[in-house]
């Protein structure tokens, strides 16, 4: 079991970006970039948008703040979207700590409040964003 908050985080983040660029084609050159207030050198944000009007956004620019993904999709089910969630990120895998579905399905985060990654589903007009929030 990964109990290393970072590590998790640095997982979540590669798998959604791994995913993403193995099954869709990228429309755009990652762009938005930010980087470090103390280290302008290196690089701790960025966009990406993909086919299918797919928008994938990551920050980790605050020290001590964690780390956030958004990322943009078109309409989706919600419980295709759901399980489609649980399968990517594998948080069941992670930690021996419980995960539910919180807030009418729209939260997928640890039981009890812990230190961990938290996701929030949120339902647009046209579009279904998904927010990914990991840290204490």
């Amino acid at each position: 079991m990964l109990r290393n908050p970072a590590l998790r985080l640095y997982l979540a983040v590669v798998k959604n970006f791994i995913y993403l660029t193995d099954n869709f084609k990228s429309t755009s050159e990652k762009y938005d970039f930010k980087y470090y207030d103390w280290d302008n050198s290196k690089l701790c944000a960025f966009t990406q948008e993909f086919d299918n009007e797919i928008k994938y956004s990551v920050s980790e620019c605050k020290e001590g703040a964690g780390l956030s993904v958004i990322l943009d999709l078109p309409k989706i089910n919600r419980n295709e979207l759901m399980k489609w969630e649980e399968g990517i990120y594998e948080v069941a895998k992670w930690t021996n700590d419980k995960y539910v579905w919180k807030k009418d399905n729209s939260k997928f985060e640890p039981e009890e409040i812990i230190c961990g990654c938290y996701f929030k589903i949120e339902e647009k007009e046209k579009t279904t964003l998904i927010d990914l929030y990991c840290g204490c």
